[in-house]
């Protein structure tokens, strides 16, 4: 399939190969934050085991935001890979493939689990293995061991630990996140992460809009969508004031920093990763994954009191309240 336009062909052959379908498109006005405030909702109760997510407001957004970087990249034919009406409430079990389930809750997790054309929506993070032809919406991070021609938004982070994609560039995800995002490998991906991109390979890999401007990641292109419906954020003073020292992991021991090279985080599974070491406001404070925050003597911090670590990653552990998630550096990240 030749095309004249976006550039050189290999832009074409990873785009022209992603397996998605779907209605046509239809314009939305709201901010992704709106589609997030509406998921809050719906996962504050269990109507949507009853009756579904018959949701105009969140699909109208999704087909805004495809249709949007379709638009850029010349590829008329990006549609949605699944839609509402497409899956039923499901619930999630390890060991299994799962297929048209819908998913809506506060943080979704759970691992050895194939789920294909499925919706999962998130008031906080997604925690799932491999994922192929789905929709995932979440407020908080999105952290998965691979995907394929799937379509991921995140409020703060979106971490594939294994590969997005496949070998032959014909099966790359749309990866949205209004903060970062970090791949071990892309093959045909679009991505658009405004404060940073982690990359350890890249293969035929199609950037959207990356918000470090001019850095070559390889065999990708670059292009500017200018009407995406994703609003920028001033960043939470949090992210400047959490300072992480190290990493508390599941032997009992913490990375210290500076870092010592036997112990560098991109080396180590971030499943191991148990909580963080941080200084603020000129002390040092551990953190577990969802425990109370407390200082060195096991007492809570009153300061940090509504605040939880709710998802450590390789290079970015996520803290969050009940209305906010903000991500800090772990020591060694890129």
């Amino acid at each position: 399939m030749s095309r004249t336009r976006c550039g050189a062909a290999v832009v074409l052959l990873l785009l022209g190969t992603l397996r998605i379908h779907a209605a046509e498109a239809q314009p939305a006005t709201q901010p992704l934050q709106a589609v997030l405030d509406r998921i809050h909702r719906l996962a504050a109760d269990d109507d949507w085991r009853k009756e579904g997510v018959p949701d105009e407001q969140i699909e109208a957004w999704l087909d805004r935001l495809v249709l949007s970087i379709a638009k850029a990249a010349d590829f008329p034919e990006l549609k949605l890979p699944v839609r509402l009406a497409d899956v039923r409430p499901t619930d999630l079990a390890p060991g299994r493939r799962i297929s048209q389930a819908l998913v809506v809750g506060q943080n979704i997790k759970q691992s050895g689990l194939r789920l294909t054309n499925s919706v999962i929506l998130a008031d906080g993070n997604v925690e799932l293995s491999d994922v192929e032809g789905c929709v995932i919406i979440a407020r908080g991070g999105v952290q998965l061991q691979g995907s394929r021609y799937s379509v991921i938004v995140s409020g703060v982070l979106v971490a594939i630990q294994g590969s997005d994609g496949q070998g032959d560039a014909a099966n790359g995800s749309i990866i949205v996140s209004r903060r970062w995002a970090a791949l071990k490998q892309a093959y045909g991906s679009l991505i658009w992460a405004p404060e940073g991109l982690s990359l350890d390979r890249t293969q035929r890999r199609f950037v959207i809009h990356l918000g470090a401007a001019g850095r070559d990641f390889g065999d990708s292109k670059t292009v500017q969508v200018p009407d995406l419906p994703v609003e920028s954020l001033a960043a939470h003073p949090l992210s400047q004031a959490v300072q992480v020292a190290g990493i508390v992991r599941a032997d009992s021991t913490w990375v210290p920093r500076p870092i010592d090279p036997r112990f560098m985080v991109r080396d180590r599974s971030a499943a191991e990763h148990m909580g963080i070491v941080f200084r603020h406001a000129g002390r040092r404070y551990v953190a577990e994954l969802a425990r109370p925050i407390v200082d060195q003597a096991g007492q809570p911090v009153e300061a940090l009191h509504d605040w939880q670590v709710t998802l450590i990653t390789e290079s970015l552990a996520i803290l969050s309240n009940a209305t906010t998630d903000v991500a800090v550096r772990l020591p060694g990240s890129p």
